[in-house]
């Protein structure tokens, strides 16, 4: 059992890693308003099929895509790597607020917990095709 946890955690390790990529490269494009569309599907996950961990397994058997991968380790992040989504707490200077499109709540103790909104944000900003198509998940 040991040795399984270990692997979890490093398949982990390595999915939350990935998903700070893809955070960043949303936020950099986001916030840039030189910077072009960014396909985020560019920021390649790790390979895990040949893991055998619980968390490998779960997207081997229910060959996740990109977009669902996201949502999974988004639903995780407050769990696992809460300080990933500090991010979401950068206010937006001009109207003295936090930004409304980033969604998310705050719970008791002020810490961002990401809602769907949130997942529509990373994975479409204000692509509102893609907004739609996030919502079927």
């Amino acid at each position: 059992m040991h040795a399984l946890s270990e692997q979890n955690a490093r398949d982990l390790e390595l999915e939350l890693a990935w998903f700070a990529r893809v955070l960043d490269a949303r936020f950099t494009s986001y916030f840039s308003p030189e910077s072009t569309t960014v396909d985020l599907t560019s920021v390649t996950p790790p390979d895990l099929s040949g893991s055998t961990s619980p968390y490998a397994r779960v997207l081997q058997h229910y060959d996740v895509n990109f977009s669902e991968r996201a949502a999974l380790v988004l639903a995780l992040a407050p769990h696992l790597r809460p300080q990933l989504l500090d991010v979401f707490h950068t206010k937006n200077s001009v109207f003295d607020r936090r930004f409304t499109e980033f969604g998310g709540v705050r719970d008791a103790n002020g810490d961002f917990l990401p809602t769907g909104e949130t997942l529509g944000f990373i994975l479409a900003a204000n692509d509102l095709a893609r907004r739609f198509a996030v919502h079927s998940l």
